[in-house]
Parts: structure tokens; sequence; C-alpha cells
């Protein structure tokens, strides 16, 4: 048995954010630190199928669906590897985004753990997500998108939040 399998219980984590909300660079952390330590970590993010050879994210509504099918064939992989932290960095707003990711880790036994980032005010969301020349990755979403990422976030947040109760009837 490895060193991590004696200290590290096989788990996924599933980020919930808007874009700008930190969500792929505190997975970056969380996986340099824990490899740093001889844990196998793997991040899965459909963003990364938007990335074209230089870096650039370009977005195209037309491969969505395919891009998230690779995504999710991918998080099975490492999966299937065994590999102990497997991370799901899409945005997961509402429940049925992360449902086929949290499903497959249930089935393989990994414990799952929500990162839930709440949102910042909106213009910072447009300034930390807009393309640079040292940052070509970003979204560059439009105030738009992002006010309606935001509506969506919020919509399906109390669905999330253990301490409000189950019976809770109001929309």
């Amino acid at each position: 048995m490895a060193a991590s399998e004696k200290i590290f219980q096989k788990t996924v984590i599933i980020n919930r954010a808007i874009p700008g909300s930190g969500k792929t660079t505190i997975s970056r952390c969380i996986k340099e630190t824990l490899e740093n330590r001889g844990i196998t970590v793997s991040i899965h993010s459909t963003d990364d199928y938007f990335l074209t050879e230089t870096k650039t994210y370009q977005f195209d509504v037309y491969k969505l669906a395919e891009n998230h099918a690779k995504n999710l064939q991918s998080f099975q992989q490492a999966i299937e590897r065994r590999t102990d932290l497997v991370i799901c960095d899409n945005t997961n707003l509402a429940p049925w985004e992360a449902e086929p990711y949290a499903t497959y880790a249930r089935a393989h036994h990994y414990q799952i753990i929500i990162i839930d980032y709440v949102p910042r005010e909106l213009v910072e969301h447009l300034v930390v997500q807009q393309a640079t020349k040292n940052k070509m990755d970003a979204h560059n979403s439009p105030k738009k998108e992002l006010v309606e990422m935001m509506k969506r976030y919020h919509k399906y947040h109390k669905y999330l939040d253990r301490l409000r109760p189950s019976c809770d009837n109001d929309d």
C-alpha cells in the first residue's frame, strides 16, 4: 500500500463558481501542495477543451456538449486509475451539472467535497477574468453573461446550504 493510500481517502472535489472566482487558481494550488506530499491529483475542466494551441480561451457554444463529454470521460478515467484526488473544475452552478461527476465518484467509493465560491462583486469578476498578455486563458465573459451566471448561482445556492431546513418551501 502506497503512503498516500494510508493517509488520504480517495476524494473528489467539485468546484462551484462563476468565472473569475479563483476556482482554477485554488485547484492548482491544491494539486501542487498535495503532489509535493506524494498524493496523486488530477484536475478536469471543460474550459481546457476551449484552449487554442497558444493557450488562448476560445469558447464555442457548438462544442460545449462535446467538450463536457470529453471532460467527464477524462474525470472517469482518473477515478478508474485510482487517482487520490480528482477535481472537477467546472462552474457547476446548477445541481444537474455536477451530478454525473458526483454519481461516478460515489459509485467508486470516493468521498465528495463541494467547494462553493461565493461570487465577488460583478465589477471584480469582470476585471479578474479578462484576458491579458500574461493571462491569455481568461474567459472574457461579457457582463450580461456573468449577471446570468450569478442569478443561476443564487437560484440553486439554497439547495446546497446545509444550515437551511430541508422543509423550507419558500422560492
